[in-house]
Formats: C-alpha cells, sequence, structure tokens
C-alpha cells in the first residue's frame, strides 16, 4: 500500500499543474469576455484520470467514482463521498472541473450545486461554464445578488406579467438594469434650481440640492388595491396606474440593479392578476413654501386643534402650530395648517382647516393696517377674529381690534413636487411572484450566558430542524431543563409584518423590561409558509420576450424556519456585531478548546439559520445523530458551566453534524485565536454563501436575507414597511 502511494505522490510530483490561488478564485474582471476561464481544477481532471490509470488499490470507501488511494493524493475524503457536502459528489466535481473540497468553487457567493444540476452548463455562452462563471445569464448582476440568475429579457420598453395564485397576500418583485447603467447611478445625485419666487418650483432658500430624481415601476394592474392598503409599501395610485418604488442593488459599493416590490392585499378567492410594467424617472423638486404664525393681538396665535379647528393657542409656537403663508396675488392668500389642509370658511362663519384645495371659501384677503398688524377678509366679508374663549370666527360679531394679527415669518418649509417623468427602456434581469401563507414569530430573551447557550442549542435543533414542533412548543422544550427566559409569540399574515413586528414592537418592548445592564440576549424564531416561483423556472434562457406567466397554483408550498440571536450590552441601541461578540466571549473563562466550539456554533446562530421543514404537508427528514446528546449537553452546561459544550462537540467530531456542511465553521478553531474584526467580518460571508448552498438560492433566500437583515434592529417607533424594506435591502 505505501509503495503504490509513493507512486502516486511521485506522479503527482511531475504534473505540470500550478497552484495560482487567482486562478481558483473567480472575480467579477473578464466577467462576459468569452474568454474560457482557465483553473487549477482542469488540471486535476486530467491528474485524477492518469492516477486512476496506474493505480492497483481499487478500495473505494465512499462509492463516489474514485479509489481511496486517488482521494488520498488529492486532498478529498475517501469516506465521504460528498467532501464539501455541496449535493455533488466528488468524482462529479472533478469531471466538471470543479472544486470538490468547496461548496462554491469560484467563491461568487452561490453555490455549485445551483451552478450545474438542472441547468445548461454555460447558459449565456460565453465559453465560461457556470461554475466558474459570475454571471451564469451575462445580464450584469452577478448570480448571488440575481433574482433569476438564469434568465433574463432582451432590452424592452414594457414587460407582461400573468399571475395565478390563491388570493392570498401576494408580491410580485421586479428586479432590473437601465438601458444606459450610469442612469442607476442618479438615485443618489442632486441638482441647483435657480433662484426664483414664482411658479411651482420656488428657491427661496437659496439652496443647492433642490432636485432628485427617483426611478419607479408604472404598473398598470387588473387588480387595483384600495390606496390605503398598499400606502406603507411607498406605492401610490394615480390615474388608474400603480407606482411602485425602486431600490437599489448594491455590490461593492456600485448599484448594479434596481428592484421593486409589489403588494397585493389578500382578496379571499383564486385569482388571475395582469400585469404591465414600465420603467419611468420622476424628477421632484423641494419647493420653498414661506411659513409664519399669526399673532393675535391680545396675545397667544392663531392654530390648529385637535378637531381640525381653527382656535388660539397660548405659549411658545410649536413646530405643528406653523402655517404655510401662500400669496396668491392680488392682496389674496391662502393659509396651510399641519394637518395639511387649507383654513376653510363656511357658510355659517365658523373657520377650520378642512379643505384639500384652494376654493372660494379658502381665499383671504389680506389688509395691512399702519401699525404693522394685518387682516384677514373671507369671501362673506367678515374678518376672521377671535373671542376671549379662544374661538376662531368670521361672522361679523367681532369686537374692537379682536381681528387683528401680527404676522412673523418664521422661514421656509419643503414641499415634495413632480416636475416632469422620462421613460427609459431596461434589461429584465429577474421577476418572482411570492405568496403568503403566514408567519409565526417567537421572541426569547433573558440575560444569563448559560441559558442562552442552552436555549440556542434546544431551539437550533428541536425547532429548527424538528419539524413535528411548532412555535406553542417552544415553551415546553425551554421548561423541560428549567431555562430562565422570557417570551413574546406573535402571529401575522405576511412575513413583512412579522419582520417589522419583531423590531418596531416586540424587540423594543423586550429592550425596554430589561436591566440595562450587562449583556442581554434575543433569539428570534420564525415560522414562514409561502409559494414562490421566479423567472428562470418559466424560462431558463436570455433574451427572453413576451408575456411572463407564473402559476403559482401549481408550486409547491414551503414551511421554512429561522433562527438568528442578537447581543445586546447595557442599554445599547444596536446589536453587539460578531467580532464584538467574540471578544466578548473571551472572557468568560473557557479553554481554547472549549471557545472555539462555542464560537462556531454562536457565530452561525448570530449570522441566522434558515432551514425548510416542510414541502407542502410532507415534513423534511433531518438526520443528526448528536441532536441525541442535546438534552445531556444542556442539562451539564446548566449544572458545571459552558465548558460542557465538549459534550456535544466530540460527538461533532466523529458523526454527521448539523453543523458538517459549513468549511467556515471547521476554520473557527484558528479564528478564534486572532479575533480581528476582518476575520469575522469574512466568517459572515463565508457562513452566508454556505447556508445559500444549502438553501438554495433566488427569490426564496432573497426574501429570508431580507428578513434576516432587519432582524436584531430595534426601532422603537412603527414604521412603513416601505422604509423597513429599504433597510433590508441596503
Amino acid at each position: 500500500m505505501a509503495l503504490i502511494v509513493g507512486g502516486l505522490f511521485l506522479l503527482l510530483a511531475f504534473q505540470p499543474m500550478t497552484l495560482d490561488p487567482n486562478s481558483m478564485v473567480g472575480t467579477e474582471d473578464g466577467v462576459g469576455d468569452g474568454s474560457v476561464v482557465e483553473t487549477a481544477y482542469q488540471d486535476l481532471t486530467v491528474l485524477v484520470e492518469e492516477l486512476m490509470q496506474v493505480t492497483s488499490d481499487t478500495n473505494h470507501s465512499d462509492a463516489d467514482g474514485m479509489p481511496d488511494s486517488v482521494e488520498w493524493v488529492i486532498g478529498t475524503d475517501p469516506f465521504n463521498d460528498d467532501s464539501d457536502f455541496d449535493g455533488l459528489n466528488d468524482y462529479e466535481e472533478i469531471l466538471l472541473s470543479m472544486d470538490p473540497e468547496s461548496p462554491d468553487s469560484n467563491n461568487d457567493k452561490f453555490p455549485d450545486y445551483k451552478e450545474v444540476v438542472g441547468v445548461p452548463i454555460d447558459l449565456d455562452g460565453d465559453g465560461q461554464p457556470n461554475a466558474w462563471d459570475w454571471d451564469n445569464d451575462g445580464d450584469g448582476v452577478v448570480d448571488y445578488l440575481d433574482l433569476s440568475p438564469f434568465a433574463s429579457t432582451s432590452l424592452i420598453s414594457e414587460t407582461q406579467v400573468e399571475v395565478s395564485y390563491s388570493g392570498d397576500p401576494l408580491f410580485v418583485t421586479f428586479q432590473l438594469r437601465t438601458a444606459d447603467p450610469d442612469h442607476m447611478k442618479l438615485l443618489f445625485q442632486t441638482w441647483d434650481w435657480p433662484d426664483d419666487r414664482a411658479g411651482t418650483m420656488k428657491d427661496l432658500d437659496k439652496s443647492a440640492e433642490d432636485i432628485t430624481i427617483a426611478p419607479m415601476l408604472k404598473v398598470d394592474s387588473s387588480i387595483l388595491p384600495p390606496q390605503e392598503d398598499i400606502l406603507e409599501y411607498g406605492m401610490v395610485v394615480e390615474e388608474g396606474s400603480i407606482y411602485v418604488p425602486l431600490f437599489p442593488v448594491w455590490e461593492m459599493g456600485n448599484v448594479v440593479a434596481l428592484k421593486a416590490r409589489m403588494y397585493v392585499p389578500s382578496l379571499g378567492s383564486p385569482q388571475t392578476l395582469d400585469l404591465t410594467a414600465e420603467l419611468i424617472w420622476k424628477v421632484n423638486g423641494k419647493t420653498d413654501v414661506p411659513i409664519a404664525s399669526l399673532e393675535w393681538i391680545d396675545g397667544g396665535h392663531l392654530a390648529l386643534d385637535p378637531e381640525g379647528k381653527a382656535t388660539i393657542s397660548y405659549g411658545e409656537v410649536s413646530d405643528n402650530e406653523t402655517l404655510e403663508w401662500t400669496e396668491l396675488g392680488g392682496g389674496k392668500v391662502a393659509i396651510v395648517g399641519s394637518n395639511g389642509l387649507y383654513l376653510n370658511v363656511d357658510d355659517n362663519g365658523s373657520v377650520d382647516f378642512s379643505s384639500g384645495n384652494i376654493e372660494e371659501s379658502t381665499v383671504l384677503t389680506r389688509i395691512y393696517s399702519e401699525g404693522g398688524s394685518v387682516r384677514l377678509t373671507a369671501f362673506n366679508g367678515n374678518d376672521l377674529a377671535a373671542d376671549w374663549d379662544g374661538n376662531i370666527r368670521a361672522d361679523g360679531n367681532e369686537g374692537e381690534g379682536m381681528d387683528e394679527f401680527i404676522k412673523e415669518d418664521l422661514g421656509f418649509r419643503k414641499h415634495t413636487v413632480t416636475l416632469a417623468y422620462y421613460y427609459e427602456d431596461f434589461t429584465l434581469t429577474g421577476l418572482s411572484a411570492e405568496e403568503n401563507h403566514g408567519t409565526d414569530v417567537a421572541l426569547v430573551y433573558g440575560d444569563d450566558e448559560q441559558n442562552m447557550v442552552a436555549a440556542n442549542l434546544i431551539m437550533a435543533y428541536e425547532f429548527l430542524r424538528d419539524p413535528e414542533n411548532d412555535i406553542p412548543d417552544i415553551d415546553d422544550m425551554l421548561d423541560d431543563h428549567d431555562l430562565i427566559y422570557r417570551m413574546q409569540t406573535a402571529g401575522f399574515a405576511t412575513s413583512d409584518e412579522a419582520a417589522r413586528a419583531i423590531t418596531t414592537l416586540m424587540m423594543p418592548m423586550a429592550r425596554e423590561n430589561a436591566s440595562g445592564v450587562g449583556l442581554a440576549f434575543y433569539i428570534t424564531a420564525f415560522i414562514d409558509r409561502s409559494r414562490c416561483i421566479e423567472m428562470s423556472d418559466v424560462a431558463m434562457a436570455t433574451d427572453i420576450n413576451g408575456t411572463l406567466v407564473m402559476d403559482l397554483d401549481n408550486v409547491d408550498l414551503v414551511t421554512s424556519r429561522l433562527l438568528k440571536t442578537s447581543w445586546y450590552e447595557d442599554d445599547d441601541e444596536q446589536p453587539l456585531d460578531l467580532h464584538e461578540i467574540v471578544q466578548t466571549m473571551g472572557s468568560w473563562g473557557l479553554t481554547t478548546d472549549e471557545l472555539a466550539s462555542l464560537t462556531g456554533l454562536m457565530a452561525s446562530w448570530c449570522v441566522g439559520e434558515v432551514t425548510v421543514t416542510h414541502v407542502n404537508s410532507v415534513p423534511m427528514e433531518f438526520n443528526f445523530p448528536e441532536g441525541g446528546f442535546i438534552s445531556e449537553t444542556v442539562d451539564t452546561i446548566l449544572s458545571i458551566g459552558l465548558g460542557a459544550i465538549d459534550i456535544l462537540m466530540f460527538q461533532v467530531e466523529i458523526i454527521t453534524t448539523a453543523y458538517a456542511f459549513s468549511e467556515a465553521f471547521v476554520a473557527v478553531g484558528n479564528m478564534v485565536k486572532t479575533g480581528l474584526e476582518s476575520t469575522w467580518k469574512l466568517f459572515k460571508q463565508a457562513f452566508t454563501a454556505v447556508r445559500n448552498s444549502v438553501q438554495g438560492a433566488g427569490s426564496f433566500m432573497s426574501r429570508v436575507s431580507t428578513t434576516l437583515n432587519v432582524i436584531g434592529i430595534v426601532i422603537a417607533v412603527v414604521i412603513s414597511l416601505y422604509a423597513l424594506f429599504s433597510i433590508g435591502f441596503e
């Protein structure tokens, strides 16, 4: 045996193969230039073929197509047919000139399995096989950011989409690149408007950032949701069309695409949604509107009361008591209150802020006196006047001097006005339709390290990887081990609503109830049910034309679970980053081996884990034998301390583990010794890439990743879903 292996190494020594690190890792340079990527693994294919011809040792432990002796030479695991746990056996990867020891051969954050299974080897025909191509469909968006990595349209002026679905809440997501890619940079530019005191657009304060331009999708839809149901997504209904905002898609500091998310509320019955979408650029101006206060001659100032009536308010003028003063010419003015409505005089002389437009009853004639006071005369010929109870009327019954006010200028307020629209052609780089079937959430939290680690272990196995347990079962799982914790649970119609509730309601409430001293831990658990389809499922091609038909009725209902842990220190408003967590754990008195073991698990929990537990009603099988040691490990942690994590990790070293798929996880031991911030940022990227390798990519991971990005953030006020997911996309 030694002679055979020695001979194989001798053959290896004389192979003309140079392991150039730059050839082993794909780069964006050269994407789409038609050149073939030269890699060390092409030479490895030849080497393996020659080794297999000369070896006489045919012992074959893992039945992957390569004898053990060959695997010893090339470095793969002879006892595991899939050394990198990516779903492709080692010999398959060798034949395809891929790296059998990495789930992502070219490190493009897109899994090897997805690059080669069920797809053309070189989709865009540029000479670069998918496994080494950063942009499989050649649409200008790298695969891991591409909503549809195996499909794109030609350059089009509009796209037609037809979606059949059950009538549950629906999201249709568009991803596109503009005909001129440089136009995507316009999102962050501003322009100056010259000094201007007339017309729709006014620049009265000499500001230099007056004009912006915003991309939107103008969507003509067969279903037109009520404005109030979609406003918080930033969507606006105008003249029968829906305007959907576009977000930037970032790569390495550059905007490489734009992304729009259209929401259709639940309709309760099967539907067919027909959409026609065009790209428009909306040119917006920030026009300056003078603001003032009207001081009553006998004290106080004119203001808006909670019921919308005009009244006299005493004390300092607050921001919501300022008045917009609009000169109409000819001595005429109109006044807008803080509710955005015009001051209006009724036929009976009562005065309130109730009109949305300038009309006869909102126009006032201003008359200045020699002393500088001003009287405002309504359309009925009566002056606005106050009585001693603070009421404002225009009924002609005012006493002497009760109709005199002093106008005090307070500067300007900016209003956004639309100045122009421009249309542009685009390439649709991705499209998905996602039907939500409900999301359940739990937030488990406390301030004890041992209880937190124990809770994470239990939930990582008994919740995340056990389809039989649901959110209501978490209490029993934790109580079985007498853990000390608090928990909130809730259910929502969509994953969006669930994510917002976590960040704006549940987390702030939990943080408010915390002691504010020392560390606190927050474990977020999601169960989400949805049907998803994306453009690659409809047509796996480039330069697609015509209507895109997406039938969600024939798509499997997928139940996914998410688990993520956030750490807070004292009363900080932001969670700790991964490198700060690792530094904190270093003070817990653990040995190097114990710290390495615990840090590997903790890092994966803090980055966030995702599993699929059901397809339709069929539960997935999770076979992780070390799960049988979880209960023992948890009880020992609670009794003797965190060093007991080695009970579990000893089993992890000798049997298949839930975390074995992650090459990044294996490397954690060495990373613990460095503790560099940059090292842990790289781990975060690596773990995310490997997690995506296991769970797939495209629309499912896109929506999950957006949710993971916002979990752990505490936002103390309720914000719109548009604002929340602009944070998530960023």
